[in-house]
């Protein structure tokens, strides 16, 4: 349940800011805005600004952004904290010109480590903050085994928790075809792929195409069997009623077979023989 509430209240959080930001730019001018972004950021920091040196350059710097980006660097300053203020006075405008395009989640990520992400979001693209956002340390490896456009697909569509995974197999293959066949694999069949080919097996052997199409074609049946049975029990009862009866009809042909060949059932005559 309490995961539940931290997925449903950051969105909640989020348009919230942006409401207050835009009703603030509306009514109370340049000077309120700059003053109230501060005060929500220091909020999402849960600290504030005490020396009077300090806040003056927060104000230059965000009157700075705003006039520059409008409304929008308001509420990426809101979402990123008092960090992402003090890494666009380190770093310069470049920090906010990524942190306007970000998620609230990459933009918090960006304010905590401004100096590594702003040059890897300029060699990667913006893709690569919102992969660092979700798992930290996970982007480069992302696209140096599946590329600019599998990169993209990757933060665009796998949780963070199978990105570990996907990348240990991707690591792992012989070619990069294989890379692409098993992305799309995973597209298709989600986490259940890396049940389907376990782990066990990719360290032993490293992953193939053949492995992956193996796997869909094995598998696939035989799930497609259990799939049947769950949906109609009757079809299982029946399953074992016939098998019973054909097990015992083997084995009392073994019997009688048996009997035979040790005259059970054959005359005096014959058995003489």
């Amino acid at each position: 349940m309490q995961r539940i509430h931290r997925t449903v209240g950051a969105p909640i959080f989020t348009a919230f800011i942006a409401l207050a930001i835009h009703a603030i730019a509306v009514a109370g001018g340049g000077s309120v805005l700059v003053r109230e972004t501060i005060e929500l950021a220091a909020r999402r920091s849960s600290r504030e600004l005490v020396e009077k040196g300090a806040r003056e350059t927060a104000e230059q710097t965000v009157e700075s952004a705003i006039k520059r980006y409008g409304p929008n660097a308001a509420t990426a300053i809101a979402d990123g904290g008092l960090e992402l203020i003090e890494a666009g006075s380190r770093y310069g405008d470049a920090v906010m010109r990524v942190a306007v395009e970000a998620s609230p989640a990459a933009r918090r990520a960006l304010a905590l480590d401004a100096g590594n992400l702003v040059p890897m979001v300029r060699e990667l693209g913006q893709e690569a903050l919102e992969l660092e956002a979700r798992s930290p340390g996970i982007a480069r490896k992302v696209f140096t085994n599946f590329g600019p456009d599998g990169a993209k697909r990757v933060a665009a569509t796998v949780p963070a928790e199978d990105m570990p995974r996907l990348v240990a197999y991707a690591e792992r293959a012989d070619t990069p075809q294989t890379r692409k066949v098993f992305l799309e694999a995973y597209g298709k069949e989600g986490p259940g792929i890396f049940e389907r080919i376990p782990p066990t097996l990719v360290l032993a052997g490293g992953l193939t195409t053949a492995m992956i199409y193996g796997a869909h074609r094995v598998t696939s049946p035989l799930a497609a069997v259990s799939e049947q049975i769950a949906k109609n029990p009757d079809l299982a009862k029946r399953a074992l009623d016939w098998t019973a009866i054909i097990g015992g009809g083997l084995f009392a042909l073994v019997i009688v077979t048996g009997l035979w060949h040790w005259g059970w059932f054959r005359s005096p005559t014959i058995r003489n023989r």
